[in-house]
């Protein structure tokens, strides 16, 4: 006997699909102007740019990263920003495809 697996009708295969694989949601932090120091709750990439900002915290943090990331991507870009602070990762950053932690066009980290 096989087994099937039958939609219900107006249920499309994507709606199933999508309700159970879990996503990771990319996060942007876009300028001009500071914003607060970012803690991250992504597993994939994190984006900062369009010169931004980032403030710093009591710990003179502006990134700080406790979670494992994984992508085929970068996993933190920064491009045309500045953290005043300090770069804090204690967790690991993995790409399969590229480097990691891509600092590009005048960034930079004042940590």
């Amino acid at each position: 006997m096989r087994n099937r697996i039958i939609l219900l009708s107006g249920v499309s295969a994507f709606a199933v699909l999508a309700s159970v694989i879990p996503a990771n949601a990319a996060d942007t932090v876009s300028g001009p102007g500071t914003v607060p120091s970012y803690t991250n709750a992504q597993t994939d990439t994190v984006t900062i740019n369009l010169d931004a900002i980032l403030g710093i915290d009591a710990n003179n943090d502006s990134f700080i990263n406790n979670i494992n990331m994984s992508f085929t991507g970068p996993n933190l870009i920064i491009d045309d920003s500045t953290l005043a602070g300090d770069l804090v990762n204690t967790a690991e950053m993995i790409s399969t495809t590229a480097t990691a932690i891509q600092v590009l066009n005048d960034s930079q980290i004042g940590g």
